[in-house]
């Protein structure tokens, strides 16, 4: 189907092309345009393979919901397509049973005005780089929108930008795998609510999966969100987010940070693309290095946040499995100390928390069978550097011990912050 026109078939649930039997296979069609149709202008079932869609311009459904393409085999190479005002999402790209595949040189997808997501991937499989570029902008719901995928997907080269629940988002559907959006460009529209440029879902499942944006832009060129760059789930769900080289321009960087559940974290290497600035948020608070206030240059400075659940929500100094590793051999115990200090009102905010505490991870295979506490500061530790320390028990089989300090008992409205610094394992 070449360089054809379809238009006008508003009858409830009319379908511009729709391949759905198994036995359309090897399908072409390419340079063509379609307009005001009820149903999805373009359908492909679950059994239909080698669809080659190329070349087309698709605007406008009137069905309730409705997409405009709406694929759900693999093999598939969709490119230089430009979708328009769907009543649901424009593009949904599907597949149950293996990775999806579009074309390798030429993947340029475009999908705006639509009343759900602009582009949306679910149901991924396998490992998947694409090429190309992906543009959305001014979609009903997120730009670039990811669900129920349990696979590895690389996007490169997305441009977003006011789309109403961010750029790029998650459904409800919980996904798992590796998703790497690379030289993305997010932003708020001019005069248009956008509310964050990545949105982690909504319910507790939350989005599901590693997150990693390198060389990202959010929120840049006078263009910011109304709320913040990245929004974890909404209700508390699991979130883990690499952030590599990129660059943050909204009021806040992370949204809600109190959402994220114990193990969720958002890190940031190289903090708006500057050398030597790296950070991590977390639930209970977020994670600087300090080159103003340390024992040897930089520190970690920890400064915790309010907490809906303070008193069982002390913030670490890494997230778990993220903390400082050290190798014992079965049989033998590990002496670990690091230097503390709490921030004073000569720092420019004086910390009110609690006594910060070294603790050795639980490793029930090691037989540390609970977090231990091995030490905790002393008021000594108020505006300037104390060394504590503590010795584990003898583990029971060779492996690796996790230390971390936390900020002791949290409190309700946290001011200040402490600083960590020079440890030393034997």
């Amino acid at each position: 189907m070449q360089y054809c026109s379809v238009h006008d078939c508003t009858v409830a649930s009319s379908i511009g092309c729709n391949c759905n039997t198994v036995s359309n296979n090897n399908i072409t069609v390419s340079n063509n345009v379609t307009f005001n149709i009820a149903n999805a202008h373009i359908n492909q079932a679950a059994n239909v393979s080698a669809l080659i869609f190329d070349g087309n311009l698709l605007i406008r459904s009137t069905d309730a919901n409705s997409g405009i393409i709406s694929t759900g085999g693999g093999a598939n190479q969709i490119s230089n397509t430009t979708v328009v005002g769907a009543v649901g999402n424009g593009i949904s790209l599907g597949n149950a049973n293996g990775p999806l595949q579009l074309n390798s040189s030429t993947t340029n997808l475009i999908s705006h005005s639509n009343g759900g997501a602009g582009i949306l991937v679910q149901g991924h499989r396998g490992t998947t780089a694409w090429s190309g570029t992906f543009t959305c902008w001014r979609n009903g719901s997120s730009g670039f929108a990811i669900a129920g995928c349990q696979g590895n997907l690389t996007i490169p080269n997305y441009i977003g930008f006011g789309s109403i629940n961010g750029d790029i988002g998650t459904s409800n559907a919980l996904s798992y795998g590796r998703f790497i959006f690379t030289n993305a460009i997010c932003r708020a529209g001019v005069n248009l609510t956008s509310i964050v440029g990545v949105l982690g879902g909504s319910t507790g499942t939350g989005a599901g999966g590693l997150w990693i944006f390198e060389s990202c832009e959010f929120g840049t060129n006078g263009q910011t969100y109304s709320t913040s760059d990245i929004g974890p789930p909404t209700s508390g769900g699991f979130y883990q987010v690499w952030c590599i080289n990129c660059l943050f321009g909204s009021s806040a960087t992370v949204q809600t940070q109190n959402n994220m559940c114990y193990g969720s974290y958002i890190s940031s290497q190289k903090h708006n693309q500057t050398a030597g600035s790296h950070r991590f948020y977390t639930g209970e608070g977020t994670g600087t290095i300090d080159t103003s206030i340390y024992d040897t240059t930089p520190s970690l400075r920890m400064t915790p946040i309010a907490s809906a659940n303070p008193t069982l929500r002390p913030m670490e100094s890494a997230p778990p499995g993220l903390g400082w590793q050290v190798p014992v051999a079965n049989g033998q115990t590990v002496t670990f100390s690091v230097k503390v200090r709490k921030s004073v009102a000569n720092d420019g905010t004086a910390y009110n928390g609690n006594l910060p505490r070294l603790y050795v991870r639980r490793n029930v295979a090691l037989g540390i069978n609970s977090d231990t506490l091995l030490a905790t500061a002393t008021a000594a530790s108020v505006g300037a550097f104390e060394t504590i320390s503590g010795v584990t028990a003898a583990v029971t089989d060779d492996g690796v011990l996790e230390f971390f300090v936390d900020t002791g008992v949290g409190i309700a409205s946290p001011t200040g912050w402490i600083n960590v610094d020079t440890t030393l394992a034997s």
